[in-house]
């Protein structure tokens, strides 16, 4: 049986949303968010987690904030770890904002430091990030 268009279009999707970006860290991968977080905590650092569903919404954030120099700067502080939650229902539990794309910065043990949600601009996300750094020092 040949796959229909649906079926193709469905595993483009797929497998943009598995993709590694490219020139902006560490790739995105299907692991469980605790193990994750116990690879910051190992490292001793605070983990960025960006919960999102494929779309509009969380294209403009790639291309537009986590592109960005200033955003790429202030990530390398973190464990950055993105979370397709079409993929990975089961870690929406980490979401805390009622707008997607949300990041959220948790510290070694798994609690919330700060999160934002939707759209925001690069030199807001780059702030957020520097402020959230800051707080756990």
């Amino acid at each position: 049986m040949r796959p229909g268009p649906f079926t193709l279009a469905a595993a483009l999707v797929a497998g943009m949303a598995c993709s590694s970006t490219e020139n902006r860290g560490p790739a995105w991968a299907p692991r469980p968010v605790g193990d994750v977080l116990e690879e910051a905590r190992a490292e001793g650092r605070l983990l960025a987690l960006l919960l999102f569903e494929p779309g509009t919404a969380y294209q403009r954030v790639e291309s537009e904030t986590l592109s960005d120099p200033r955003v790429e700067a202030a990530l390398e502080e973190f464990v950055f770890h993105k979370v397709d939650l079409t993929l990975a229902p089961n870690e929406a539990r980490w979401r805390k904002t009622p707008t997607l794309p949300e990041l959220r910065i948790l510290d070694g043990e798994g609690r919330s430091i700060a999160e934002i949600g939707g759209i925001p601009s690069a030199s807001e996300v780059a702030e957020f990030l520097h402020r959230a750094a800051r707080i756990a020092r």
